[in-house]
């Protein structure tokens, strides 16, 4: 799918989670579209939690899932 949206970020960093459920002990599950003032982050996709697997494509990279969650490049 492709995700467009319009933000702003002064300071720090951020995200926008999508696919992302709350978990019994509060913490988020799923996938987030980074963001951060200094623009080093902006577009890239980390896994908050999970699989573990924290960043999944850094900015400017195009990553694949396969049906199995197995990623390529």
């Amino acid at each position: 799918f492709e995700l467009e949206f319009d933000f702003r970020c002064a300071a720090g960093n951020s995200g926008l989670e999508f696919r992302a459920r709350r978990m019994p002990d509060g913490q988020v599950m799923g996938l987030q579209a980074d963001l951060d003032a200094e623009d080093r982050y902006t577009g890239g996709l980390y896994e908050q939690a999970g699989r573990g697997r924290g960043l999944i494509a850094p900015a400017g990279s195009r990553v694949r899932a396969d049906d199995s969650g197995a990623l390529s490049t």
